[in-house]
Formats: C-alpha cells, sequence, structure tokens
C-alpha cells in the first residue's frame, strides 16, 4: 500500500517493497515522459509537524516529478520520545521512556560522587592554535573556489556541445559517448586536485588538528557534492538529447541550470544531492532560526562541560590501568565513562544534523527539514531500528549499483571501500597519522558482514551453555592465584626491564597482522617460505624504526616465534665473528651485517658429516702466491648440507673447512666465504647453492635450509677468522693458545638453547592445560547416574589423574630449565670474558654442562609438546591445535648443535676424567664436585623415606640427586676399566649424562628457590617451591624411578610414601595450574592455537578456523566435482542402478 503527500508530491510507502517498486516505477515513467514540470514548491511552518496530510491511493495515472528535481527530506517524523509521537498499539514506547528515567536516575550517583572527588572542574577554553595555521588554511582553502569553477567550466562546456547536437536533425546526430568519458576524466582531475592538494598541505605545514580536519571537512564536503552535480547533469543531458522535449526541470530545466548563481547555491545547500532546483522557503522564520541557533549553542556548550568535567578525569585514571593491563579496572573505567559517550555522542548528532542544517537550510531560504530519526521512509532501510540485516538492505535496492543490475555485493564493496578512504583522510591527515586504522576499521565490516551468516548457523548447530560453561570453568580456574602472576611472569624473564621491554615489543609486534599464525596452516611451503622472508624484513624494519637494541630485537625475534632465513644470521653468523674474528675483521663485517648490506648462515654439516667436525672434508688450501684460501668441496660428501639461511637469503656464510698450508691439514678453521652476488644476488662463480626441500613433519617450512658446493672458489687471506690461530702472507701458522678455544661459538649455541627448551615446552602445556581445562567428558565417577539430572554437567578433563600425571610435571620441567638456562647464561659469560684474554679455563666445564642441557632438555620438551598433543586426544591432532607446528619446527632440536646421543658422550667422557683426576687426588670442577662422596667408598646405602616431608627438604632433593648421579658415573667408570669397549657403553653413557644433566637442574632450581627468599621476588617463593618439589618428586617416581632405584638411591619399600607426596604436590598445582601457564605470558597470537584461547572458548574458535578453509569454499569443491567426482559417481551411466546390494 502507498500514497502521495499531495502537498510535497512525495510518495509513502508502507513497505519496503512498495517503496522499491515505486522508486523504480519513477524512473521508468519519467524517462519516457514528454513533459516538462516545474517542482512544487514546500510551504513550511513550525506546526507542519502537527498537521496530517491528506493521502489517497496511488494510482497509474499520477505523474512524479523527475527524480533530481522532485522535493526530498520534507516529512518530519517525531521522535518516539516525545509527546508528539503518535500512540502505536502493542508499542514500548512506554517503556522506553521509563528506562531513559532510570537511566538518568541511576546516574545521579556519579554525578554526586564527581562533584565530591574533583569539584568543579570547568575552565574557559582557550586555544592552542598556532597563529600560522591560520593563513595555511586559507591556502589550503584554496582548492574550493577552483573546483567549483572547474565543475562549473565543464559542465558549461557540455552543455555548449549537447545544445549543439540538439539543434541538428535526429538522424544525424553524433554520438556524446566519446564526450562524457573525457567531461569525466576532468571531473576526475579537478576532485583529486581538490582532495589531494589540501590534505598535502594539512599533513605538511598545519600543526592543529582542528584547523586541518576543518580544511579537509570544507574539501570533502564539496568533493561529494561536486560528484552529485556531475553525475545529476550527465543524466539530465542524456535525457535532454534523447526526449523529444526538454528534461523536466520548469524555470531551471537543462541546460538553463547550469549558471553560476545555481552552483554557488548548491555549494551552501545543505544538502549533498544536486537538483536543478529546490523547493523555497515563502519567509525567513527569526524564531524558528533562533531556536536552532540556541540549540546548536547549549549543545556544544554542553558537550565541553561534560568532556571536561566527567570524561576527562575518567580518561585520566584510566592510563595506570591500561598500562598495567588491569581488565577489571579498565572494564569499570569504560562502564563510567559509557553513559557520558553516549550523551557527548547523541547531542553532536543533534546539533549537526538537527539544530545546525535547520539552521543553514532557513539561511538558503531551502524548504528542507531536517531531523534526527530519519524521514519520507529513509527510515525503513535503517536496519539498526527495523531488525533488518545490512545484506537484507543492500539487496533491497538502496544502493544505485543495485538498481541499475550490479551485484549487491559489488555496490557494498564500493561504498564501503570509499568510505574507508575518506575516513582515513580524515583522521589521519590531521593527526599526521597514517597508521591506517580508520581505513581497515571501516573496510574491515565488510568481512564482519560476511561472518554474521555462518555465526548465525553455528548458533543453531551448538548449545550456547556449552560454551558459556567453557568459557566460565576458564575464568574459574585463574580465580584466586595463590600467587602474583605477574610478579612470576617477570621472574621467568629476569627483570622488570625485560618484562617491560617484552610487553612493549609484543604490543608493537601483535599489532602487525603479517605475524599472526593462523593463516599459515593453509600455505604451502613456498609460500611458508616467501612468508618467513616477509617477516623477516618486517622485523628488521620495525628494529629500525622503533631503534631496538640487540636484545629488544632478540626478543622480538622470539616473541614471533617463527623461523625465518635470517634467524641463523643473528644467531650464528654474527656471533661467531664477534667471538672468532680480529678486531679489523669485526670492523670490516659486522657493520654490514648489522645494516643488513649482508645477510650470513653458518656453514658446518656437510652431506657426509655431521656430528664429526674433525671429518669435514671441505678444504681451504693457502696460496701464498695470490695471498688468497681456495676453498673446495672435493665430492658431493663435502657438499655443506642443512644450512639455515642458505637455500635462498644467504650473501655469505662462515664456513668452517680444512685448513691446508703446504700439503699439511691444520684441521677445521673458520673462513667468510661470499656467496651470492650483492648487486644480483646471484651465485657467484664456482658456487653452487641451493635449497634442500621440504622436512619432516612439514617443519622449519619458512626457513631456507641449503646446499654449497665449492669448486676452488678463491678468497682473500684476511677471510679467515683469525683472533686465535692465525696465518701470515707467507703461509706461516700460529696456532691457539687453546685447541678449544673456536669451541666458544658453539658453546653459545647451545646455552641459548637450555632457556628455549623451557619456553617450548610451556608453551604447549598452556595450549594443553587450557584446553584440558574447558574439555569436559564424562559424568563424575561419585555420581549415581540413576539419580543424576540429564543435565548434569560433565567432569573437567583435567581432574583425572591420569592427565595430572602426564601435564602437570611437564610445568615443573619447563619452570626448571628457565631457571637453569639463568645459571648456564652467567656462566658462559664469565668464560667469554676469560677467552677474550685467551683464557679457556671454564671452556671445558662451560661445554660439557652446554652439552648435558642441550641434550636432556631438547628431548624433555619435545616428548613433553608431544605428550600435550596426545592428552589433549583427537582434536590436539588437528593443526588448529597449534601443537603439531611447534613440534615439527622443534623436533629438529634433538639433532642440530649436536645429536643428542652424541653429546652424552661427550659428557660421559667428561665425567669419568673427572672420576680420575679424583682417583688421583687432583682437584675436580665445581659442576661435578658431587663425585666427591664416592671417596668415602658408600656406593650402595639407600636414603630411606618415613614421611613424605623428609622429600620437601631441598638440601634432601639436592642431595638424592647427586647420589645418584655419582653412582651412574662410578658405574660407567667400573665398566670402563673392567676392559669394555667405549664404543660399547653408549647406553651407559647416556644414563651418566641424563643422572648428571638432573642433578646440574635439580641444583640451579633448589638455589634460585633459596635465592628468591631474599629479593624482590620473596612473595613466589613458596609457589617456585611447590615446583621444584615436584620435580625433584616426579622424576624420582617417573621418567628416572628405574635409575634410583637400581643404583640404591631410593629403596623400592619407600615409593608408597613417595607417591603419596607425588599426588598430593599433583593435587595442590592443580589450583594452580592455569596461573602458572598464564606466567610464561603467552598471547593468543604467540600460542596461534584454536584450543589454546585464554578465554577458554575452543570450540569457537576451532569452528571458526574450519570456515576458512579453502576446500570448504564452493568453487573447489564444485571444480573437484566436475574434474573427478563426477567421473567416479557417473562412469557406469548406461548400467541400471542397483537398489539393493546382494551377497
Amino acid at each position: 500500500m502507498s500514497t502521495i503527500n499531495r502537498r510535497t508530491q512525495r510518495v509513502v510507502t508502507d513497505s519496503e517493497d512498495d517503496f522499491v517498486e515505486i522508486r523504480q516505477r519513477q524512473r521508468h515513467d519519467l524517462q519516457l515522459s514528454r513533459r516538462s514540470q516545474t517542482p512544487p514548491i514546500a510551504e513550511k511552518d513550525e506546526d507542519e509537524t502537527k498537521t496530517k496530510s491528506k493521502r489517497k491511493p496511488i494510482s497509474n495515472t499520477v505523474s512524479i516529478p523527475y527524480i533530481h528535481t522532485a522535493p526530498i527530506h520534507v516529512i518530519s517524523k517525531p521522535s518516539v520520545l516525545s509527546k508528539e509521537a503518535p500512540p502505536v498499539e502493542g508499542g514500548y514506547h512506554g517503556f522506553i521512556r521509563l528506562g531513559m528515567l532510570v537511566l538518568g536516575a541511576s546516574n545521579i550517583r556519579l554525578i554526586i560522587e564527581n562533584y565530591m572527588k574533583y569539584g568543579l572542574l570547568i575552565k574557559l577554553p582557550h586555544s592552542y592554535i598556532p597563529y600560522q595555521d591560520y593563513g595555511l588554511f586559507v591556502l589550503a582553502w584554496v582548492s574550493v573556489p577552483i573546483s567549483i569553477v572547474s565543475a562549473f567550466l565543464i559542465e558549461w562546456l557540455m552543455a555548449k556541445i549537447a545544445m549543439h547536437i540538439k539543434s541538428q536533425k535526429e538522424d544525424t546526430r553524433p554520438k556524446i559517448t566519446s564526450i562524457e568519458v573525457l567531461a569525466g576524466v576532468f571531473h576526475c582531475m579537478h576532485l583529486l586536485f581538490l582532495m589531494i592538494y589540501p590534505s598535502y598541505i594539512v599533513y605538511t605545514k598545519i600543526y592543529h588538528p582542528m584547523v586541518g580536519s576543518a580544511a579537509l571537512v570544507i574539501a570533502l564536503i564539496l568533493f561529494l557534492k561536486l560528484t552529485s552535480y556531475a553525475l545529476v547533469n550527465r543524466e539530465l543531458r542524456e535525457m535532454y538529447l534523447t526526449d523529444n522535449g526538454d528534461a523536466p526541470g520548469g524555470s531551471h530545466k537543462y541546460p538553463n541550470n547550469i549558471a553560476i548563481p545555481n552552483i554557488l547555491y548548491f555549494w551552501w545547500a545543505p544538502t549533498l544531492c544536486y537538483q536543478p532546483s529546490y523547493p523555497r522557503s515563502p519567509r525567513f522564520r527569526t524564531t524558528f532560526f533562533l531556536k536552532r541557533v540556541g540549540e546548536l549553542v547549549v549543545c556544544l556548550v554542553t558537550m565541553y562541560l561534560l568532556a571536561e568535567q566527567y570524561a576527562k578525569p575518567t580518561l585520566e585514571n584510566s592510563l595506570k590501568a591500561l598500562e598495567e593491563h588491569n581488565y577489571v579496572v579498565i572494564v569499570e573505567r569504560v562502564l563510567k565513562l559509557s553513559t557520558t559517550a553516549v550523551v557527548i555522542w547523541l547531542l553532536m548528532f543533534y546539533a549537526l544534523f538537527h539544530s545546525f542544517l535547520n539552521a543553514l537550510s532557513e539561511l538558503g531560504g531551502i524548504a528542507i527539514i531536517w531531523v534526527p530519526t530519519g524521514d519520507c521512509g529513509i527510515d525503513r532501510y535503517t536496519f539498526s531500528s527495523r531488525g533488518m540485516s545490512i545484506c537484507k538492505c543492500w539487496g533491497k535496492g538502496n544502493c544505485p549499483s543495485v538498481q541499475r543490475g550490479f551485484p549487491p555485493l559489488l555496490g557494498q564493496f564500493v561504498v564501503f571501500f570509499i568510505s574507508a578512504l575518506l575516513h582515513e583522510v580524515l583522521v589521519g591527515i590531521p593527526t599526521h597519522a597514517l597508521t591506517g586504522f580508520a581505513f581497515w576499521g571501516m573496510l574491515g565490516q565488510i568481512p564482519l558482514i560476511a561472518i554474521t551468516k555462518p555465526l548465525e548457523k553455528w548458533r543453531a548447530m551448538v548449545k550456547d551453555s556449552q560454551l558459556d560453561q567453557m568459557a566460565a570453568d576458564m575464568s574459574l580456574a585463574r580465580q584466586r592465584p595463590s600467587f602474583d602472576v605477574k610478579l612470576m611472569s617477570t621472574f621467568l624473564v629476569g627483570d622488570e626491564e625485560s618484562f617491560k621491554e617484552r610487553e612493549e615489543g609484543r604490543a608493537i609486534l601483535e599489532n602487525e597482522p603479517l605475524f599472526d599464525k593462523e593463516p599459515l596452516v593453509f600455505m604451502s611451503r613456498e609460500e611458508r617460505l616467501r612468508h618467513g622472508i616477509k617477516v623477516a624484513t618486517r622485523l628488521i624494519e620495525l628494529w629500525e624504526e622503533h631503534a631496538w637494541s640487540p636484545d629488544q630485537f632478540a626478543a622480538a625475534v622470539k616473541n614471533v616465534d617463527m623461523m625465518t632465513p635470517v634467524t641463523l644470521h643473528y644467531g650464528a653468523f654474527i656471533p661467531v665473528i664477534l667471538n672468532q674474528g680480529t678486531d679489523e675483521q669485526v670492523q670490516e663485517w659486522i657493520g654490514a651485517a648489522l645494516s643488513h648490506t649482508i645477510i650470513g648462515c653458518y656453514a658446518q654439516t656437510e652431506l657426509g658429516h655431521g656430528s664429526n667436525v674433525g671429518g669435514l672434508m671441505t678444504t681451504a688450501t693457502f696460496d701464498r702466491h695470490s695471498d688468497e684460501f681456495v676453498l673446495h668441496s672435493p665430492s658431493l660428501a663435502a657438499a655443506k648440507w642443512w644450512i639455515g639461511g642458505l637455500g635462498v637469503m644467504a650473501t655469505h656464510a662462515v664456513v668452517q673447512a680444512q685448513l691446508i698450508i703446504d700439503g699439511k691439514n691444520y684441521g677445521p678453521h673458520i673462513f667468510v666465504a661470499p656467496i651470492r652476488s650483492l648487486e644480483n644476488h646471484k651465485p657467484l662463480p664456482n658456487i653452487l647453492v641451493g635449497d634442500i626441500g621440504p622436512k619432516a613433519y612439514g617443519g622449519f617450512s619458512s626457513m631456507d635450509n641449503g646446499y654449497l658446493l665449492f669448486k676452488e672458489h678463491r678468497i682473500p687471506r684476511g677471510n679467515m677468522l683469525m683472533k686465535f690461530a692465525k696465518v701470515d702472507k707467507n703461509g706461516v701458522y700460529r696456532p691457539p693458545v687453546h685447541s678449544k678455544l673456536s669451541y666458544g661459538s658453539m658453546v653459545k649455541l647451545r646455552a641459548g638453547m637450555v632457556s628455549e627448551a623451557g619456553w617450548k615446552l610451556g608453551q604447549a602445556a598452556t595450549v594443553a592445560i587450557r584446553y584440558c581445562t574447558v574439555r569436559r567428558q564424562f559424568q563424575p565417577a561419585n555420581l549415581n547416574k540413576a539419580d543424576a539430572p540429564s543435565d548434569a554437567p560433565e567432569s573437567q578433563v583435567i581432574s583425572y589423574s591420569g592427565l595430572q600425571h602426564r601435564l602437570f610435571p611437564l610445568i615443573s620441567v619447563a619452570y626448571g630449565l628457565i631457571i637453569t638456562g639463568f645459571s648456564v647464561n652467567r656462566l658462559f659469560d664469565e668464560m667469554t670474558e676469560q677467552l677474550a684474554s685467551e683464557n679457556a679455563t671454564l671452556l671445558p666445564q662451560v661445554h660439557v654442562l652446554t652439552c648435558g642441557l642441550k641434550s636432556w632438555g631438547t628431548r624433555r620438551s619435545c616428548d613433553g609438546i608431544e605428550e600435550c598433543r596426545k592428552a589433549m586426544g583427537g582434536h590436539g591432532y588437528s593443526a588448529f591445535s597449534g601443537l603439531s607446528d611447534l613440534f615439527a619446527s622443534y623436533i629438529p632440536s634433538n639433532t642440530y648443535e649436536g645429536d643428542n646421543w652424541i653429546l652424552t658422550q661427550q659428557v660421559a667422557r667428561f665425567l669419568v676424567k673427572e672420576l680420575g683426576r679424583l682417583a688421583n687426588g687432583k682437584e675436580i670442577s665445581a659442576s661435578t664436585s658431587y663425585l666427591a662422596r664416592l671417596a668415602s667408598g658408600d656406593t650402595s646405602s639407600s636414603f630411606r623415606v618415613t614421611k613424605a616431608e623428609q622429600l620437601t627438604d631441598l638440601n634432601v632433593q639436592v642431595d638424592l640427586f647427586a647420589t645418584r648421579a655419582a653412582r651412574v658415573a662410578f658405574e660407567l667408570g667400573q665398566a670402563l676399566q673392567s676392559g669394555r669397549a667405549w664404543s660399547d657403553l653408549n647406553v651407559e653413557c647416556w644414563n651418566a649424562s641424563v643422572a648428571h644433566t638432573e642433578y646440574t637442574v635439580m641444583r640451579a632450581f633448589a638455589d634460585k628457590v633459596e635465592e628468591v627468599k631474599k629479593d624482590q621476588f620473596a612473595p613466589i617463593h613458596d609457589t617456585l617451591k611447590m615446583l621444584c618439589d615436584l620435580f625433584a618428586v616426579s622424576n624420582i617416581v617417573g621418567a628416572s624411578q628405574a635409575s634410583f632405584l637400581a643404583t640404591q638411591t631410593v629403596h623400592a619399600a619407600d615409593l608408597p610414601v613417595i607417591n603419596e607426596l607425588y599426588r598430593s604436590l599433583l593435587h595442590r598445582i592443580s589450583k594452580q595450574a592455569i596461573p602458572l601457564t598464564d606466567a610464561f605470558g603467552f598471547s593468543d597470537k604467540n600460542l596461534g592455537s584454536a584450543l589454546g584461547r585464554h578465554d577458554g572458548r575452543a570450540y569457537e574458535a576451532l569452528w571458526e578456523a574450519v570456515q576458512k578453509n579453502p576446500i570448504n569454499q564452493e568453487k573447489w569443491q564444485q571444480e573437484t566435482y566436475e574434474t573427478i567426482i563426477k567421473k567416479l559417481l557417473h562412469r557406469n551411466n548406461s548400467a541400471e542402478p542397483v537398489e539393493k546390494a546382494k551377497l
């Protein structure tokens, strides 16, 4: 049902479909019309909203004015909160009014509290606008008259051309299409100038954002107006040339509307839509105008008062909470600010769209009434007020592109894209911060709209109560932790400064979409490698942008948690040159490396040799005639292999090669070798280099592990790193003071792997424990199934003792490795200072220490990651768990920097040597001081545990691990003395290394627990003590139980008491498991896991991740069906269908 308002000739419809139909009929009828009509004058007075227009049904005989000349925006609708609102049967206006009253009453307390706390904060506003900004504003404004004149001249010329064509005979009239295109190009040029020129002035010269915003708003409004001016006149021109008569428009019919007064009037008219003529008011209403101006002043003043008295102090009081991530306080501040913000926004809306525009229209004499609640049925397309989705709104023909037959999605995208650009201009340029936030925030509404469709289906499929229960379980698990989680996080990273740097770095990194892990799941190996290069490049850019220190950059790399082609540039190439190079060599290479003029890698492992460094086959032969070394790979087995960063990225490599002078082999030495051209990145002559391909489990896919073959590749003599060993130009070789000095760089890499193993295990434990906290399976065992209600909640998986036994000890291992990493790094720094003066006293001890810890730590970490995956059940096998990629990328740590089994032999050899020194009465190192207890001859007595409390004594724990380690080493020594070959003792070497390393971790853990009693971390002492107890006991009754029993360190009869303590510790940990894993500080982006979400909404995150699967896209499925499945299903089309299978 639809009617026409006779006074305004405006169509009023009773349904959305009628409105669309009439709009289409308008266009159709008007294009066929041969009559010119004068637009009716809309008379208006202040009581117009109180009078009711007579309406009659629309008929086919009604003539509707031309769309661009008919008056619009003329029917006022009173607010539902006003007394003029008509009664609606079944309406809720009374409830709305009541709600407003209750809202106002509830905020009286806040008003009183604000006054009592701050007093009166209102001050007379003053300006900080520099005087030169006013002149620059005028300079920016110059583009306005230029664009107006340009638009007018283009249309004036086009009108003359149209009149000339119109004067010719109809059958001889030329086409105007090409001229229209040219006119469109000129319009685009002056419109671009209108936006670009003031934007340049504002961005580069104007200081104050308010001045810049004013200049750009003026330009933008004119930009939209002139766009409408050009498009409407083009349509009028088309009708003018195709109709027998003139285009509609009365006294302003085309081309008479192309006049200076007409465009100037449109410039000031309060509308963005051009019409050749507008309905005019018969008189200027002074009272009406003054009321609107008064409203405008009152609104603006009230907005200022609210902002100063209420918004400003609340925002200032929120800064500390935002810095400290105090979410409870943040929520409280947001709620306190919400009412003020809404009121300010409503006042702004009313001031602009009602008071200001009505006052402006009155000044211009234009008969347009602007109301905040919409008009003329337009609010029928305001989906927020009518419950209509935006997709339905666009589909109803409300967008011009849809009316012209284009897909609704295209029209939606175009409008949002243009709006996004304009928002970025208005926000970013005046504030001198083109961050893209405004652009992507507006454009991001498109995917948000698209997401609503699958979410509606998902909501119907999954019970909200279950999802909410998962979030509630997670929230409950975080309540009332027994320790300060932030303090524990600070402890794990070292100190307050390191914690602050990590959080600041993370805030920067998490604003970078490139570092998101989610898209990696669907990438091929080639795409992942290219992505890794982009990540590396962006990290370097951020390093330069934020002037990070090397430590801050290293923390950022760790935060991103992705192996990239430049990882070993910082992890090996630069450290090796710093540790092995002379001052001159460091000066030559490090500057270029830090500025990324060159990218390096560390080339040691060969196709035929890995752990046996002495057996490397690549040679570096000195040629004294040319003062060069000749690098050569004598066979395929000599090819460098597995070298990270070499496959695609590296321009240089530090190469381990056999030094040969005059035919004599002096063993492996390190050389800096150029690999690729710095001009075009192509391999240099006599170099064969490339990528070795995919790795196991799809791991290290973003790393370009490569191969390298030398064919008598020459490098200067100065490219041999000569801090310790030296070769002069005569070929004279001077060996280092200590033969093992060059091992320092390898020790550094292994030293860093100790704490890294802890962090990786902590990452997996965080995901698994979070998921098992929200996952529920089976009714509680003590619940009578017959009496249990049907909706009784199932048990949390984390409550089962089996899961606790599998997961909770991993937390203690992760903490133990991180803590041990502190002591290893301190010892390494001490050793480095000694090496600088060619003192290698600590080198053997640190070398063995890092060998054992690297072997034990990476094995326990990788085994723990896999155990976490298995503990998560079937969903753990999903790539979206995040653990499959973590495992695949970390499992190589068992091999690189020394095979774990080979490294245990290094530890075992050292222990045997220490036993020999002990037997000869010589001093042994501090790390093996526990061997001294063997001198008493006590190698078999057991420690008896009669009470569980005995094993909570740190000294007892350390003593047990020391006794067991000493006895395992003693057994190895006895085996050697019995005549068994070393190659036959690999298992015994492994056991000795494990026992020694577990003692080392136990000792470091216990020492740190005692140490924190006296420093700023004292409040977390009890929690660390509980974890230290769990580490000790879980090893005694778990992984190392056989060793403790076999060496008679613990008596088998005491295991029940020890197991009782173990169960008690698991129970205590269960109440703190989530806070303990939260203390690792991993964000959701760090984890890259749908199941390990911080908020506990694992199923929702998993569902959303699956929806992004390209295989679920209709296009992929249809193509697969057409090309493959269809052939299978219809291969026997000629055969009769089989209705029943027969045996």
